[in-house]
């Protein structure tokens, strides 16, 4: 009986410089002694193999840098074969690296004796697990990331696991967000049933009514039914916080139906008035009589019944609570409302003695003020003692353009004693909103105020005395800010001892705007995006504006948040935007990463363009309109903006690729009369290489780089929008960067929209017709609107030319006044493999909606039947695109479905069989007029970003629409204290955190305060790295490119401190796993990360300290994912065992702690390893390896058989998408059981 040959003895070389031959004679063993034949499978197409003798020879050149693989195959006189695959990294300059030894695996499988497995039910999408023991019995603790909860599963006998208990981790689920935008915490408001139905939040405040400690809300709203014939129903709702920033469903505390249009509540607060230690509530209501409520807090989270007070002939317009006349008893203090109409109205300042059981006075008007609408903002004074002299004064925006200063004589009797008029001042633009604090850190009162004229934060700093005070121009704010929250304080945010602010405005604008201090009382002022809440009923009417904010901590882990509320900005209510929001703290100061951040002022931008401009791996900016490049840092931030290209009238419309080949990108772009062509220089800097003349009467619109002739150099095709013709232009390999035009082509007339819109982006060149030449794709109409609108195909000759193909009367059907009265347009094109059979499909999207049109391989396209329901779209410039945003494998919808000034995101999940779904909208900063190829990964977490530029609109600044990052992403169970309990330790990724829930002897888990990790922390381990007795914990920071070492103890507390891994100039280092273990045996452990960038293991060497030196480097030569540092091979020596994803192996690296480590092993698998452990199951020495295979929902067992061999696998089935595996006893029955989580069916499962 013929038996197939068995292995390769031979082993490669893994690398060679470039220049040189590489020679390797492959020899096989037969066990039949028969001739073999070698034939190399895959592999560069100059190499070469002798049949007879394997001797494979590949001469190298520059060209060749990179990795290349190998297959090579010996085959017997009777067709069986073995192979042998490797990888030869071919290099500039070679380096010291360890030998590679490739050998098959022994195919002799081994039975077990078998294995029980049960299934555990945990919490959704488990990302990490352990066993921890007590006396109540092992228990099975997971970390629940979809939940966020960390999952306690007890029990004995028939019932063990089967008791779960699950402690939250305090910070907010995922709940399908693919953006990071803070939540929207119900107040109580319906569900509208038409569209016409409305909703507005007036005013909010919040305080601790149920004395747990926590921060809870108080919102005022009102509702309309637009068919139930009344005009609304206004309702003060109050919202319980459990402290793990969950709140509980609202409950009503006052309600009543409108019965006049002049109804209006503006300011809600929330103070103890009578000072029984309780929170109570306060607000008052705008109409004919004026009603003054208060509402006494019981300190349970219930209230007493309602006081109601009018005072004759007052109306209580806007007020604060404070104790005015020094008698310690909280006093109101506000302005009153001297007429109830719509219009203007003028007001007086007033103040009212509190009894102190929630009454009080009748209001002491004792100075006219401004006189404005009544909706005007909701506040412009502020209470503080300006003078030191233990009174309160107030400053107030006053009539016209002034600021005038009260005070206070102690008793409640106020003097103007200087009034202010800001340079450039102007009336109706006059100073607005302000605040009273101590911004510059001087220890004096400061006036910081809304320049309206100028949009600015300016400053009026004291001299403490209270009557005198220097102007200084503050930071651009582009805004009218304002704060309609009452309770709104100063707070120090970021940690760095001076005073932040948060506001929203006065007019529309999307998001809430955190000022953070430099000390001096200029501020860094970003905006955050606010989640868009709209239903299938009601439309986004686009004109969502944030009104007020709060700081706070609203989920109990020591880092402040914010919280706002929003209106619509006209107050006609046709909107369901009104939400009550969190932005959670993830660092101090920032709150999310979802934000602006300022640009140029002033600005130009339109729109910005990433490539590598510097050659560093890491993507940059170039605004072509404003003509400056940012440098990426690799972890979302950016250097500061340099000069381009000094082209004078340039355009936003560009195309980045590397036109030269020189590994830099470079840039085509628009400019006043034609184009240039910037070769960068390497620093952000360009070089116009060339000048084009053309572009028509507006210019060049759209630019798209390509290769159409296949030559491996860069080409382009422009649009001539107005003129309607295309333009394509050849790259020169003689004279790279050069162009020359090889094609043009003028549309029919009548392809173009009204005002130019709907038209400029329709149209793609790719591969349309399958024979891997790249095409054109088109829309086209003769005539004027309404008539027939053809998607054409124009066929690539390879040459830069094109020929009419296929044509389909796409929109013929779809002539119908639209939803704004327009007929319909082709708008975007945006395609893509959207049903995943192999060729590229169409989405055309426009005021009408998104079509879709489904390619049948040949270019020839067919309605599909489906729209997708986007409206108000702006469509000058791109508004949608197709890209795999949520990394499934399927192609998604994005829509930036804005009008005017600004708009929302919406994200579409494809299915990859052609059908899309809402998922998340998020709402957008200002105008946008995007590029065609905004979506790249910005920090380097691996998850894509959205990047716009706002400028031209409202604001001069840049936002990032960052990929939300996964929640718990790993976690570790440990005894920290020596109490025999181990504390569960937890990995937040998207919240950059460390959580230690420390563990008792009744099987629960406490929360300790968060300890901040870096910048997308991935995995987490521990060991004692000073031989103190203490376990220090170890962090992998994967955009941070460190390693954080966090030292103490639970008493009193940890520090940490960061070390870079590799070296500090890096860009490229992606730290994804860690772990410990002394592999030298001195007794000092070293610190090993996994390094997914360089693909490269870093071992730092064990000193005793808790201090890293410089570590050292094995390179692996493939992507790697996850490890463990085990004893592999039963020799008694610790070694590294590297998942390797990409090619369905695992690696190890024996004796990795010796000087040179041996070469490596590898063992192949049936599919991709998401994880990988070590562990003897059958006591026999020689241990065995387990790795979890996602995508067959298996655990694939290699056993051990001594001498660096390993069986065939052994697949066990578990759940789905099995994610992670331990080696455990789970069941203390002495021996070692095997735990799996499945992220897949939310299940653990145990195999004994």
């Amino acid at each position: 009986m013929n038996t197939a040959p068995t292995g390769f003895s031979s082993t490669p070389a893994d690398e060679i410089e470039a220049g040189r031959t590489f020679h390797y004679t492959a020899t096989a063993t037969d066990p039949d002694a028969e001739p073999l034949q070698y034939s190399l499978v895959s592999g560069p197409q100059a190499a070469a193999i002798d049949s007879e003798t394997g001797k494979l020879s590949w001469e190298t050149d520059q060209a060749d840098v990179g990795q290349h693989r190998f297959v090579l195959r010996a085959t017997d006189p009777h067709g069986l074969y073995v192979e042998q695959s490797f990888l030869l990294n071919v290099k500039q300059t070679q380096q010291n690296r360890p030998p590679v030894f490739v050998s098959d695996p022994v195919t002799e499988a081994i039975a077990s004796s078998g294995f029980e497995i049960s299934t555990v039910a945990v919490g959704g999408a488990p990302a990490g697990t352990a066993v921890v023991s007590g006396f109540r019995g092992p228990r099975i603790v997971t970390a629940n990331a979809d939940d966020q909860t960390i999952g306690v599963y007890a029990g004995e006998n028939n019932e063990r696991f089967d008791h779960a208990a699950e402690f939250s981790t305090g910070h907010p689920q995922r709940s399908g967000q693919w953006v990071d935008s803070g939540i929207a915490v119900d107040f109580g408001a319906p569900e509208p049933e038409l569209q016409t139905d409305s909703y507005t939040i007036s005013t909010y405040d919040h305080g601790d009514f149920n004395g747990d400690g926590f921060l809870d809300f108080v919102v005022g709203h009102h509702f309309d039914r637009a068919n139930d014939g009344s005009i609304g129903t206004y309702k003060t709702s109050i919202v319980l916080n459990d402290g793990n920033g969950a709140f509980s469903p609202p409950s009503v505390l006052y309600e009543h139906e409108i019965y006049s249009y002049q109804t209006y509540i503006r300011t809600i607060v929330a103070e103890d008035v009578n000072a029984d230690g309780h929170d109570d509530i306060l607000f008052a209501e705008y109409h004919d009589g004026g009603t003054f409520f208060v509402s006494l807090g019981n300190g349970d989270g219930t209230f007493q019944p309602i006081i109601e007070t009018s005072f004759e002939d007052t109306i209580i317009g806007d007020f604060v609570i404070n104790d005015i006349d020094g008698d310690g008893v909280m006093d109101l203090f506000g302005r009153t409302i001297n007429s109830a109409s719509l219009g203007n109205a003028s007001r007086s300042l007033f103040w009212s003695k509190g009894n102190n059981d929630g009454s009080f006075s009748a209001p002491n008007e004792f100075r006219t003020t401004r006189t404005s609408g009544l909706r005007e903002t909701t506040a412009p004074y502020d209470l503080s003692d300006l003078d030191d002299d233990g009174d309160l004064d107030f400053v107030i925006s006053g009539d016209n353009q002034l600021i005038q200063v009260f005070h206070n004589d102690g008793s409640g009797n106020f003097t103007l004693v200087n009034e202010f008029d800001p340079p450039s001042a102007q009336a109706y633009y006059s100073p607005d909103w302000l605040v009273v604090a101590d911004f510059t850190g001087d220890g004096e009162a400061d006036i910081l105020f809304q320049h309206v004229w100028e949009g600015r934060l300016d400053l009026m700093v004291g001299d403490g005395n209270g009557v005198d005070f220097t102007y200084e121009e503050g930071s651009d704010s582009r805004i009218r800010a304002d704060n309609w929250a009452m309770g709104f304080e100063p707070m120090d945010v970021d940690g760095d001892g001076d005073l932040d602010i948060v506001f929203g405005t006065e007019h529309r604008r999307v998001g809430v705007t955190v000022g953070l201090n430099d000390g001096t009382g200029r501020f860094l002022n970003r905006e955050y995006s606010t989640p868009e809440v709209s239903t299938g009923i009601k439309l986004n009417y686009m004109d969502t504006t944030v009104r007020g904010a709060l700081f706070g901590d609203y989920n109990s882990d020591g880092v402040i948040d914010l919280s706002y509320f929003t209106t619509d900005s006209d107050f006609n209510g046709q909107t369901d935007q009104h939400i009550l929001g969190i932005m959670f703290g993830t660092r101090p100061g920032e709150f999310g990463r979802t934000r602006t951040e300022p640009w140029l002022t002033p600005s130009w931008t339109d729109v910005t363009h990433p490539g590598d401009f510097n050659g560093d791996g890491i993507l940059d900016l170039l605004d072509t309109a404003s003509d400056v490049s940012a440098l990426g840092n690799g972890d979302g931030t950016f250097t500061n903006l340099i000069p381009a290209s000094g082209v004078r009238r340039p355009s936003s419309t560009a195309a980045v690729a590397d036109y030269n080949n020189d590994g830099l990108d470079d840039v085509v772009s628009g400019l006043s009369g034609g184009l240039y062509v910037g070769i960068s220089n390497g620093d952000g800097t360009f070089a116009v290489n060339q000048n084009i003349s053309g572009g028509g009467f507006y210019g060049y619109t759209t630019i798209e780089a390509v290769d159409l002739n296949l030559d491996g150099h860069m080409d382009f095709v422009t649009k001539v929008e107005v003129d309607e013709y295309f333009e394509v232009y050849l790259n020169d390999p003689a004279n790279p960067g050069t162009f020359a035009m090889s094609f043009t082509y003028a549309l029919a007339a009548g392809s173009q929209g009204i005002n130019v819109s709907q038209w400029e982006e329709s149209w793609d060149v790719a591969d349309f017709t399958g024979d891997g030449i790249p095409d054109l794709l088109t829309a086209e109409r003769e005539g004027a609107s309404g008539s027939p609108i053809y998607i054409v195909v124009f066929e690539g000759d390879g040459n830069g030319g094109f020929t009419r193909y296929s044509e389909l009367a796409g929109f013929g059907e779809s002539q119908q006044a639209g939803i704004y009265g327009t007929r319909a347009e082709p708008g975007d094109f945006a395609t893509g493999d959207i049903d995943n059979d192999g060729d590229l499909d169409l989405i055309a999207h426009s005021y009408l909606g998104a079509r879709v049109f489904v390619n049948d391989g040949t270019g020839n396209f067919a309605a599909s039947g489906t729209w997708l329901d986007v409206v108000r779209v702006n469509q000058r410039g791109r508004d949608s695109w197709l890209v795999d945003f949520d990394d499934d494998g399927n192609l998604d919808f994005i829509v930036a479905a804005g009008a005017d000034i600004n708009g929302a995101f919406y994200f579409w999940r494809g299915d990859g069989e052609g059908n899309f779904v809402v998922v998340e909208g998020v709402n957008m900063h200002a105008e946008i007029l995007g590029t065609r190829d905004p979506f790249f990964d910005w920090d380097n977490d691996g998850h894509l970003d959205f990047v716009y530029a706002t400028g031209g609109t409202t604001s001069d600044e840049i936002a990032f629409y960052m990929g939300r990052r996964d929640d718990l992403v790993d976690m570790i169970a440990v005894d920290l204290n020596g109490d025999g309990n181990e504390e569960v330790i937890a990995v937040q990724e998207q919240m950059e955190r460390l959580q230690v829930f420390v563990g008792d002897n009744l099987g629960g888990l406490t929360r300790q305060s968060d300890l901040q990790a870096g910048l997308a922390p991935q995995a987490v381990a521990s060991t004692d790295l000073d031989g103190d007795g203490q376990m220090e914990l170890l962090v992998a920071n994967r955009v941070g490119r460190n390693v954080s070492v966090y030292s103490g103890n639970l008493t009193d507390g940890y520090t940490h401190a960061d070390f870079p891994v590799g070296s500090a100039e890096s860009l490229a280092t992606r730290p994804i796993d860690i772990g410990a273990a002394d592999v030298t045996g001195d007794g000092n452990p070293e610190v090993f990360v996994l390094d997914e960038g360089n693909q490269a293991l870093w071992i730092f060497e064990g000193n005793g300290t808790t201090a890293l030196d410089t570590p050292t480097a094995i390179l692996l030569g493939d992507r790697p994912g996850r490890f463990v540092i085990e004893d592999a091979d039963g020799d008694n020596q610790l070694d590294a065992v590297v998942t390797l994803p990409d090619s369905n192996r695992l690696m190890i690296l024996s004796g990795v702690g010796s000087d040179p480590a041996a070469a490596p092993i590898y063992v192949s698998l049936s599919a991709s390893p998401s994880d990988v452990a070590v562990l003897d199951l059958n006591d026999d020495g020689y241990p065995e390896i387990a790795a979890t295979i996602a995508s067959a929902n298996a655990l694939s067992i290699h056993y051990g058989l001594g001498n660096n061999q390993f069986a065939r696998a052994q697949q066990i089935a578990v759940g789905q998408s099995p994610s992670r595996v331990v080696g455990t006893d789970a069941d203390e029955d002495g021996r070692t059981d095997l735990v799996v989580t499945n992220s897949g069916d939310d299940t653990v499962s145990v195999i004994y």
